[in-house]
């Protein structure tokens, strides 16, 4: 990765990275994301809550498949 590159990517971890300690974890991104304005939540279909599991669940997804 060049050097550009490799500080942007920084740049995002250390954004992702809230508390400092080198991890991306749940508490992490549950400080980020906002459902308030997911289209299902204004409509009343689902919880921010939901909403937020979903989105986490996403990086899980994720996870599994590549491992």
């Amino acid at each position: 990765m060049n050097p550009t590159r490799e500080r942007l990517v920084m740049q995002a971890f250390d954004k992702l990275d809230r508390d400092g300690s080198g991890v991306v974890d749940y508490d992490d991104l549950v400080g980020l994301y906002n459902g308030k304005f997911h289209p299902d939540v204004k409509s009343g279909k689902k919880t921010e809550q939901q909403v937020l599991n979903e989105w986490l669940n996403t990086f899980q997804s994720h996870h599994n498949t590549a491992n």
